[in-house]
């Protein structure tokens, strides 16, 4: 900011802050006449003004670096030494870190680079995690775009810090403006960030905060990258969402409307900043206008109002002011709100759309529309019609087809209309019966498969799996020409695989299903919304919830939009968001969404009971996790007697409601209970699953460890390595459930006087802690058993060790 700026801005803050807070807002929009930049910073001191004197409230979501706290306080790593580098000037400080200018002066040669970290203060252990964050996040990003890592480390007193490259140069609206870049230039450079954006999504990094004042631009006209303070790695076995309920520090002109409500993030929120964006360059102004910048604002703007595309946003100014934009791009007003109007409106307004799921997929996608419109190619954003693909073909061979291009455009017209119309008869006739003649070709199909099992036909012998793969080859073969039949016999296989812990043949099964419906189904159809309940289920099944969660709640919204807030539907996606969030430990609002779900199917339960039966096995884990043990034996207690009654005693579900009944005997410590019914249960388990399914696996376990709790040592091993020997063959090595299985082995062998074995598999639990970031939970448990067990062994000293390690890892910067 121009030191003019910055005095204004100093002017009007100290004004403002007189004030009180009801009156702020109306008295900086008059003093800054209209000014968006000198509004979004005096507002940013604001902002810090009141957290550093303890106010409660949260009144934004974010904002840019605080200038307040730059250049204006002594600081004691000025001249100092970091890495090889010593410390020259301050750049710019926010709410995490301050960025400093740093050289290196070797061989007659000299480096400068930035250097991040965190302020004082502000060192805490969320703070820290951030830091470790985005050095894993740039460690793997080269590219020409992308501001590159050099070092990274900590200061003496604990502070992480960032040696990234030294990017000179300006913000790319700026930089556009000041070279008066016109259009196509302005879109040439956006496609080269938007590379860059490309190669960190491969990368599985997602940028989260993509704005201008982190896209410079060198005197070379590079763009480059900066500043992923707050990136997410992805892991690459785990999708590519992520949520960020926890995480507010974003720029509210620039954060997608997932952001700001704190739903999951994935890639599909880079490519709405980068919409936003690309609004900014072409239209020179932004999208949303902000005036009091609370959080209810922010969320009622960005979640509720459409913004007007950015020919209209320039057309709406006053003529000076249009023209005055329309200069820095080299043209006039009215050109350029006729190159603007169209495919580039069109680009543009995609990119931003709110729901995710309706925005470009990815960048890629993006950047290939602005080629093919600059190419005056049918852009992908646009609707393929007729009349819009002869309107592209006229625009690249206008002298050929002057006058006949009248003719054919009023044929496409008058055709287009005629289609339309056909269409909405079509449509309201055509609905009920695709849905009728895909249920009675499922269920004819899925019939013939079951009588094909005869034994007397496929011999004694023959197994669920055989059959369902039977299913699933006969399915192809046979329904290649009906596709969305095809479709929904592929969901009801990928859940018979589920259901056998199959999860590798399932997710092939939803993901054709799931390909097939995105293509020839409305967005909002029934099926689209199965699928979504389907790809959840996997997730979940797999230990991924936080990923089901905005699946099921897509879901659930189609469901409540189009059968309403009563349906069964409605309550079977309201059970599943349930489970997902008890996954993610939101005991509450599990509580809340399952009770729902129970009231509608009370409701119905004279036609359908096992969905009440449902609901109650779902509503009593939560039960369990809030400790209301009584409660939740009672639910489950109920839930049994429905599924007996009306499945069997060796049905899944009636199997699924024993064991969960075991487990809350043995937290009640009714072991006499609890053990009778696990032994039911893994006896039906083994007729309904097979002796090696996972669930068999969690049974066995969960028996012997009642077994090792009673002193009952001999059992609860031989069940133990029955349950590992499942896992080793299901699951990977560092799965938790695998690593907590040999865990309590290793336990069961120490106090039966195997101090050798014991300590092995205790010593392989430990390794395992430290190589798997996601089991660094799990690590003080094990070194506490590995201890436990050399003391039992008589080797104090070596027990001595491990428990000096992990009080070192405890106490260390980065928890070990």
């Amino acid at each position: 900011m121009k030191r003019e700026k910055w005095k204004r801005v100093e002017a009007i803050f100290n004004e403002v802050a007189e004030l009180p807070r009801e009156q702020r807002a109306a008295a900086l929009l008059s003093l800054a006449s209209g000014d968006q930049d000198v509004i979004d910073e005096v507002t940013t001191l604001l902002l810090a003004q009141e957290r550093s004197t303890g106010f409660l409230e949260e009144p934004a979501l974010g904002a840019a670096f605080d200038v307040s706290d730059t250049g204006r306080h002594e600081d004691d790593l000025l001249g100092t030494t970091v890495s090889r580098f010593t410390v020259r000037s301050r750049i710019a400080a926010g709410g995490m870190g301050t960025v400093y200018r740093a050289t290196r002066t070797e061989g007659g040669f000299e480096q400068v680079v930035a250097i991040k970290v965190v302020k004082r203060g502000m060192d805490s252990e969320e703070i820290l995690r951030r830091f470790r964050l985005e050095r894993s996040a740039l460690a793997g990003l080269e590219h020409p775009s992308i501001a590159r890592l050099i070092d990274g480390g900590a200061l003496p007193d604990g502070r992480p810090y960032l040696v990234m490259e030294f990017v000179a140069g300006v913000p790319i609206d700026a930089y556009c403006d000041e070279h008066r870049l016109g259009v196509d230039e302005r879109v040439a450079l956006f496609e080269r960030v938007c590379d860059a954006v490309r190669f960190a999504h491969q990368n599985l990094v997602v940028h989260r905060d993509l704005k201008p004042g982190n896209i410079l631009v060198t005197r070379e006209g590079v763009p480059k990258l900066l500043d992923f303070g707050i990136a997410k790695v992805l892991s690459r076995d785990a999708g590519n969402a992520m949520t960020i309920a926890e995480e507010r520090r974003l720029t509210p002109e620039y954060a997608s409307p997932e952001q700001i409500a704190g739903r999951p993030v994935n890639t599909t929120s880079d490519v709405y900043a980068l919409g936003v964006i690309l609004y900014e360059l072409l239209s020179g102004g932004r999208p949303y206008r902000f005036e009091t910048r609370t959080a209810a604002e922010i969320e009622r703007i960005v979640l509720d109002q459409d913004p007007p595309p950015p020919s209209v946003r320039v057309a709406r100014l006053d003529a000076d002011a249009a023209q005055q934009i329309a200069a820095l791009r080299a043209t006039t007003a009215a050109r350029l709100i006729r190159r603007l109007r169209g495919d580039l409106d069109t680009i543009v307004m995609m990119a931003m759309r709110k729901e995710p799921s309706r925005r470009y997929g990815g960048v890629e996608a993006l950047a290939g529309d602005l080629a093919r419109e600059r190419d005056l190619l049918p852009v992908t954003a646009q609707r393929d019609t007729f009349g819009y693909r002869v309107s592209k073909f006229l625009r690249r061979h206008t002298a050929g087809v002057a006058s006949a291009a009248g003719l054919l455009l009023i044929a496409a017209v008058a055709m287009g209309a005629i289609i339309s119309a056909a269409d909405r008869v079509r449509r309201e006739r055509d609905e009920a019966y695709l849905a009728r003649d895909q249920s009675e070709a499922v269920a004819g199909f899925l019939e013939q498969t079951l009588s094909e099992a005869d034994p007397y036909l496929s011999g004694p012998d023959m197994k669920v799996i055989d059959l369902i793969n039977a299913a699933a080859d006969r399915a192809v073969a046979e329904l290649s020409d009906r596709p969305l039949v095809l479709a929904g016999v592929r969901s009801a296989i990928g859940r018979a695989y589920l259901g056998l812990g199959r999860f590798d043949e399932a997710d092939a099964q939803f993901t054709a299903a799931e390909e097939v419906r995105g293509a020839l189904l409305p967005e909002g159809h029934h099926d689209v919304a199965e699928s979504m309940m389907d790809r959840a289920t996997l997730y979940h099944a797999t230990g991924r919830s936080a990923e089901a969660e905005p699946l099921i709640r897509r879901a659930l919204a189609l469901h409540e939009r189009e059968r309403g807030a009563e349906n069964l539907d409605t309550a079977r996606a309201l059970n599943d968001l349930g489970a997902v969030l008890r996954g993610q430990r939101k005991f509450d609002e599990a509580m809340e969404v399952h009770t729902r779900a129970l009231a509608i199917r009370r409701a119905r339960a004279a036609d359908h009971p096992l969905p009440v039966a449902e609901s109650l096995n779902n509503i009593a884990g939560v039960q369990f996790a809030k400790g209301d043990l009584d409660a939740a034996i009672a639910s489950l207690a109920e839930a049994m007697e429905i599924r007996e009654t009306r499945l069997g005693p060796n049905h899944a579900l009636t199997i699924q409601t024993l064991q969960n009944l075991a487990v809350m005997y043995g937290y009640a410590e009714r072991f006499g209970e609890a053990v009778a019914t696990y032994k039911t249960a893994l006896e039906r388990g083994e007729e309904a699953f097979g002796p090696d399914h996972p669930a068999q696996a969690i049974t066995a376990r969960n028996l012997a460890v009642v077994y090792y709790l009673t002193g009952e040592y001999a059992p609860a091993e031989g069940l133990l390595r029955r349950a590992l020997s499942i896992q080793q063959s299901r699951l990977d090595e560092f799965d938790p459930r695998r690593v907590t299985t040999r865990q309590y082995l290793g336990l069961c062998l120490s106090r039966m006087g195997r101090h050798a074995e014991a300590v092995e598999e205790l010593q392989r639990v430990f390794a395992r802690t430290a190589e798997a970031p996601h089991l660094a939970r799990l690590r003080p448990a094990a070194g506490e058993a590995l201890a436990t067990a050399l003391e039992s062994w008589g080797r104090d000293e070596e027990a001595a060790g491990v428990r000096e390690r992990l009080a070192a890892e405890a106490a260390a910067p980065d928890g070990g």
